[in-house]
């Protein structure tokens, strides 16, 4: 991954706090970063498909994300 690439997306995930050791926002947060990083989508098709991932196990998932996305 390009330096400026990576960088972009650490500040973006930085806006997608952490939460309790195996929560759903852990899960969501890892699996944005996995997306985005490894399999090249971009952060918005990464917020989505993380999304779905997460709501397969936990249907009224709400994800905490913090303004400026």
């Amino acid at each position: 991954m390009k330096y400026r690439r990576q960088r972009e997306l650490q500040e973006k995930i930085a806006l997608i706090p952490r939460g309790p050791r195996g929560s759903a926002q852990n899960q969501f947060r890892n699996a944005v970063w996995f997306l985005a990083s490894q399999l090249r989508y971009t952060f918005e098709e990464a917020l989505d498909r993380a999304l779905r991932l997460v709501r397969q196990r936990e249907p009224s998932f709400v994800p905490t994300i913090l303004p400026g996305v």
